[in-house]
This record gives C-alpha cells, structure tokens and sequence, in this order.
C-alpha cells in the first residue's frame, strides 16, 4: 500500500477528502491533507507537508496529490520538498497535480496491499480525465 497526501490552497484538499469519504465510506490505508492557507510562509508549508509525509509512507510510496499545476502548493513542493525528505525516501514520493474529486476517489480504491504508487498514477491520471465531460448536450437549453 502507498501513503497519501492531498495538498490544496485553503481547505479544498480537507473538504475534498471528507467528501470522498461520503462516497467510498470509511477509507483504510494512509491518507492525510495538508492545507496552505493565507499568510503561511511557504518554508512552514514544505515542512508541514514533509511531516505529513512522514506520518502516512506505506511500504508502496507516498502520492502526494495538489490542487493546482503552477499554483503555490505544486511549485513549493517541486522546488523544495526533496530537501526536506529523509534520503531512503527519495523516488518512494510522487507528485500530481490537479486533483478533483475523481482522482482523489481513484487513488483511494486502487491502493491495494502490494500497491505502489508507481504502478497505479497512470490509472489515477486517467480515472481524473475520464471524469471530465462536457455534457451541455443533455441540458436540453438553446445553444
């Protein structure tokens, strides 16, 4: 089984993961957030994630999943993070960016026992895509 942190700008990632919960029910395996909010240095936001880090690692890995591809949360991590891991961590952890509800679902459900998280982003990436459609045909409104 693989760790997991969601990392969002405010408390997106804490709402997204308890409405996961709602959906799916209780979740088992390792599963946490971690939230930059408004006046956070980001020094204390890579540390806070680093801990958080610590806290969930499974034999599988860590995913670390955020909330926006350029945005804060992704740029402190890519650019800080892996001076803040413990060495024997290094290329357990991996980093996605642009979470929504279905990624989040996805990487819940498909962390099995002998699951790493390198065997499964694919699926998880692509779980996220498949659940982005433009459905305005079914609205039955003038275009």
């Amino acid at each position: 089984m693989y760790g997991i942190v969601v990392v969002s700008h405010g408390y997106l990632a804490k709402e997204a993961l308890r409405t996961a919960t709602m959906i799916v029910g209780k979740i088992s395996g390792k599963v946490a957030e971690a939230s930059l909010v408004e006046g956070m240095p980001p020094q204390t936001f890579v540390d806070i994630v680093a801990k958080t880090i610590e806290e969930v690692y499974d034999d599988g890995g860590v995913l670390i999943l955020t909330d926006l591809f350029g945005g804060s949360t992704t740029n402190f991590l890519a650019s800080q993070l892996r001076n803040k891991l413990r060495p024997e961590l290094i290329g357990k952890v991996a980093l996605i960016s642009g979470f929504n509800l279905a990624m989040i679902i996805s990487a819940i459900t498909n962390n099995y026992t002998d699951a790493t998280i390198h065997s499964f982003i694919d699926t998880i990436i692509g779980d996220s895509k498949d659940n982005i459609r433009n459905l305005t045909q079914y609205l039955n409104l003038p275009t």
